[in-house]
């Protein structure tokens, strides 16, 4: 039964997604995943986690793929820690729609805990609008 909800939960964060989802290259899975705790992080996928050390549950989002508004997936201002599995930079934002300062998740990097001013603050998730 835990299966079937995780799944009916990755569907509809999914479908919640896709209208704000951007996928300038075709991806080669879900854009977006629920992740459980203790789940990794896929190859290609930037991944969120509500814990410190990535020891709760987040979301997976797949390289090449934005969300501009965490509220949709219930997990605004959640992040405490990440892992940045993409060739790419990503930059995550405390406001909707990419408003504000972008911090900066190199690619192949992880970050255990956000520092105290910036936990528990993210709001929205895209590739670094600068060029590497």
């Amino acid at each position: 039964m835990g299966r079937a909800r995780t799944l009916i939960a990755t569907i509809a964060a999914a479908s919640a997604v896709s209208m704000m989802t951007a996928s300038p290259v075709a991806a080669q899975g879900p854009s977006v995943l629920r992740l459980a705790p203790g789940d990794g992080c896929p190859d290609d996928y930037v991944c969120l986690f509500g814990g410190p050390s990535f020891s709760e549950g987040g979301y997976a989002v797949h390289s090449r793929s934005a969300v501009n508004d965490f509220q949709a997936l219930y997990f605004n201002d959640e992040m405490t820690s990440w892992i940045n599995a993409t060739r790419y930079y990503y930059c995550w934002y405390q406001h909707a729609e990419y408003i504000g300062v972008g911090f900066v998740m190199s690619p192949h990097s992880a970050l255990s805990e956000e520092p105290a001013s910036r936990n528990n603050t993210a709001a929205s998730l895209q590739e670094c609008p600068f060029d590497t």
